[in-house]
């Protein structure tokens, strides 16, 4: 893992936001995904799933957008 040039703590946070989406609970997943940000500000994984969060919260302005 480490020669993905991620960092164990970076991907156990967001694995844990991955989790917490699985289980349905957006409030712990973003948590996770913001500290990991806090972290590592320049974490594209974690930008995704705060993208997700987002997505799957306000689908509507995801479809206005594309379409």
């Amino acid at each position: 893992m480490l020669s993905s040039g991620h960092s164990y703590i970076e991907m156990a946070l967001i694995s844990l936001g991955y989790c917490h989406i699985q289980l349905n609970q957006p409030d712990q997943a973003f948590q996770y995904y913001q500290t990991c940000l806090q972290k590592f500000p320049e974490s594209q994984m974690a930008r995704n799933g705060l993208l997700h969060l987002e997505k799957a919260h306000n689908p509507s302005s995801h479809q206005e957008i594309q379409g």
